[in-house]
């Protein structure tokens, strides 16, 4: 009987001593963070993802890729930004940045939503609607119809600009006022504006021509903008050439 006794104390104590050595692993599992999406594992409709390859590059970009020509001047930015409270009261439309991940894509999107009128009537107006309580979304930079560009987010942080799971981490959104009727002009100064504000980004942030995107290209099952008025092919490829501004 005493043995029997003896046996089972061992036995209790070889358990326990198991359930111990396990215990950091059971911990340790419900510690760790879900791993988060890499851009390699991004699902892009509507756009040719061997084009895209340099997403899953870190720390360059591959010599197939297009560079995009500098600009001859720094263009002229005001900024307002979208305040910090809105993160901390937790009406969040931007964030930082996830660790590792710089901005590899350029996303141009129109404010309006194809009624005439749904533009907003100045780069400030749309910040301050940024701003405000009722916004979801918000993007880093406004381009005016006269050509006047203002910053709403660092381009640290990432602005919640597409809808399409990953893309926000891996951006940057630059908003150009118009109705996206397909029948309001973007004006001359306003295209210029936005290239050269392109051109810097693309420099500053080493992204080339195959990462300028359209926000239809990014979300194409709800969005159109910019409506295809927009000299999109023409307007794009010149952001290879040198830059006469």
């Amino acid at each position: 009987m005493q043995l029997l006794d003896r046996r089972r104390t061992l036995l209790l104590l070889i358990a326990a001593l198991a359930l111990v050595a396990l215990l950091p692993l059971a911990t340790r599992s419900h510690e760790e963070p879900a791993a988060a999406i890499t851009p390699a594992q991004l699902v892009i409709p509507g756009l040719d993802v061997a084009q895209l390859q340099w997403y899953v590059v870190r720390g360059g970009v591959p010599a197939t890729s297009t560079p995009i020509a500098a600009p001859l001047r720094e263009p002229r930015v005001r900024t307002s930004l979208v305040p910090q409270d809105r993160v901390r009261r937790g009406e969040r439309v931007f964030r930082s940045r996830p660790e590792g991940y710089d901005p590899a894509a350029i996303v141009i999107h129109a404010t309006g939503s194809g009624a005439p009128g749904s533009a907003f009537r100045s780069v400030g107006e749309l910040g301050r609607f940024f701003s405000r309580p009722a916004a979801r979304a918000a993007s880093h930079y406004g381009v005016g119809r006269g050509g006047e560009i203002l910053r709403y987010v660092d381009d640290d942080d990432a602005a919640f600009h597409v809808a399409t799971r990953g893309w926000n981490d891996i951006s940057i959104g630059i908003e150009l006022l118009n109705d996206n009727t397909g029948t309001q002009p973007f004006t001359a100064a306003q295209l210029a504006a936005t290239s050269h504000l392109v051109r810097s980004l693309a420099v500053r942030h080493r992204i080339p021509l195959e990462g300028v995107v359209r926000h239809r290209d990014v979300q194409p099952t709800d969005r159109s903008d910019p409506a295809r008025n927009f000299p999109w092919t023409a307007w794009r490829r010149a952001l290879a050439q040198p830059a006469s501004n």
